[in-house]
């Protein structure tokens, strides 16, 4: 019943909004920043969007080899997802067009065209000049970053805050594609877990996790107002380090799902 109920919810982007939502409050208190409710509302269609239609592609391509419970479900409803995803897309550039300055509307449009043009070399041409775990770690960070640098950009002590967050989202893509390895390899996907393996890939993600919390230490040590954003992240690292172990023995897609609620907890602080 559980599962009835929320995992539509969950294939249509609901915890990706979350975890998407919950960086900006971060970055938000981070850099004493307020984002205009136009701009969010414009990033959360976008992110809707991109993810929506990937899926959907995803799901075509899942006919003919490995099928997932996700794919199956956007496989029955194809024509529907593909046209919200699109229509999503559209109200996103008008929101855009209408509320940023010409310079980071320019600036958005060339980080969509950067996210579609992985798309389509990655999904049509199986060209890709690094791995998918540190492109969308990259991709997400900037997304996630534009509504806050529209208002004011980082001083020089700030920029480990957003490098931090970073390794925090690549830590979490390292888990969640573990599980995606038989997929990688049917598709011929480059990702750090087919040039690792499963082994030497949660060795690297317990790595990073140590130097994000050494950051974390860092930079919240260096100024008072800094504390708060530290401990967020730094609790971040340390959630992802107790699901790492049972991610290895459940459901991929509950585990994915949780590793996105990392940053949940974060949506509080838009009360701060």
């Amino acid at each position: 019943m559980v599962k009835k109920l929320f995992f539509p919810f969950f294939y249509l982007s609901a915890d990706v909004l979350l975890s998407v939502f919950g960086n900006v409050a971060l970055l938000s208190l981070s850099l004493s920043v307020k984002p205009k409710i136009p701009i969010l509302v414009c990033l959360g269609l976008a992110v809707f969007s991109i993810y929506i239609l990937d899926r959907s592609s995803d799901s075509i391509r899942e006919k003919g080899g490995v099928k997932t419970e996700r794919g199956i479900f956007y496989q029955n409803k194809i024509g529907l997802t593909v046209f919200a995803g699109l229509l999503s897309l559209t109200f996103s550039v008008i929101l855009g067009f209408l509320y940023l300055p010409l310079s980071f509307f320019i600036a958005g449009v060339v980080l969509g065209f950067l996210v579609f043009l992985y798309f389509i070399s990655t999904q049509f041409f199986r060209i890709s000049f690094l791995p998918k775990e540190i492109v969308l770690s990259l991709l997400y960070t900037l997304g996630i970053s534009f509504p806050v640098l529209l208002e004011r950009f980082p001083d020089y002590d700030e920029y480990p805050i957003f490098f931090t967050l970073f390794l925090s989202v690549l830590c979490n893509v390292l888990l969640t594609y573990r599980n995606d390895l038989e997929w990688d390899k049917q598709f011929r996907f480059k990702t750090i877990t087919l040039y690792l393996g499963k082994e030497y890939t949660t060795m690297l993600f317990y790595t990073l996790s140590g130097i994000g919390i050494g950051l974390c230490i860092y930079f919240g040590l260096q100024d008072p107002n800094h504390h708060l954003p530290a401990l967020c992240l730094s609790f971040t690292f340390c959630y992802l380090i107790f699901l790492e172990p049972w991610g290895r023995k459940n459901s991929p897609v509950w585990f994915k799902t949780f590793c996105e609620l990392a940053y949940g907890p974060f949506l509080f602080l838009w009360m701060i």
